[in-house]
């Protein structure tokens, strides 16, 4: 097709069982003028055989095939290298999209040309697509909310290509906070981001909590984040922000885990429903 107006960037790593519901809800959008670009990254089960039956059925879908992984952030550069819309939207395997979400989007980003990164809030829903938290962020994100809060849901995004274009994509060097890496670089870039007030997004866990070596990875590189760009956006929260974050890297495991299990839901703008409030 020729060019598209989005873009938007699959990445999928042995995901056969959760693309059919991502796909369903991508090509009934109501704004219908997208490429979706979806990077087999090494996959060994049968995504490419699923991938190759849906780009049959819809020209919009275009496979990139990856002979060996080259993980998260590669197949994303990856997948960003080869698009042609003016935006570029996220999605993970298993996450699903309101009809209207690429409408409400787009409009906005045209009406709002200051604006270079528009997130939305999300639900958070079990490999049984019953909604079980509720992840809700601020309308602008500047650099006390990134540090506070992250306030962005990344497969929530639309972004103008013209940043990753100035950026030159994620940095590699995150592989545990990369979108959170780059929010900081666009803020830092003068980049402004806003998020729309609505849940146009569900993202799948697929398992409620992460291991608490993966939270560790994970709240180490955001530390690492927050002390990368402490001078540029220095004030007094921030400093005790990114003090904090050292503080929890370092604790002994007992007391990380009491720490997360009690603040660490808060933190990112989720609230988990408890019990029979999941629906």
């Amino acid at each position: 097709m020729s060019n598209p107006l989005i873009s938007v960037i699959l990445p999928a790593h042995n995901e056969e069982k959760y693309l059919k519901a991502t796909f369903d809800s991508l090509l009934t959008q109501t704004f219908s003028d997208f490429e979706l670009i979806v990077v087999n990254d090494g996959s060994t089960d049968n995504t490419g055989k699923l991938l190759a039956e849906y780009a049959a059925l819809d020209a919009r879908v275009r496979i990139i095939h990856n002979e060996f992984s080259l993980g998260l952030i590669g197949a994303l550069n990856k997948g960003i290298s080869f698009a042609k819309g003016k935006y570029i939207a996220r999605i993970d395997s298993g996450d699903t999209a309101t009809p209207d979400r690429f409408q409400k989007q787009f409009e906005y980003m045209e009406s709002h040309k200051d604006v270079y990164i528009l997130g939305s809030w999300a639900y958070v829903i079990d490999p049984e697509s019953r909604i079980v938290a509720e992840w809700v962020t601020p309308i602008a994100v500047d650099s006390k909310v990134l540090y506070q809060r992250n306030g962005i849901v990344h497969p929530a995004v639309l972004i103008k290509k013209e940043l990753f274009d100035t950026l030159k994509g994620y940095d590699r060097r995150y592989s545990n906070a990369e979108d959170y890496e780059l929010w900081a670089r666009a803020i830092r870039g003068g980049f402004k981001i806003r998020n729309l007030q609505e849940f146009l997004t569900s993202i799948m866990e697929r398992r409620i909590g992460m291991s608490i070596k993966d939270l560790r990875k994970r709240a180490w590189d955001r530390f690492r984040v927050k002390a990368r760009y402490l001078a540029v956006f220095f004030c007094l929260t921030n400093l005790f922000s990114t003090l904090r974050s050292f503080i929890a890297c370092s604790l002994p495991v007992p007391v990380f885990i009491y720490l997360e299990r009690k603040y660490g839901k808060t933190l990112t703008g989720k609230t988990y429903l408890k019990g029979n409030q999941a629906r």
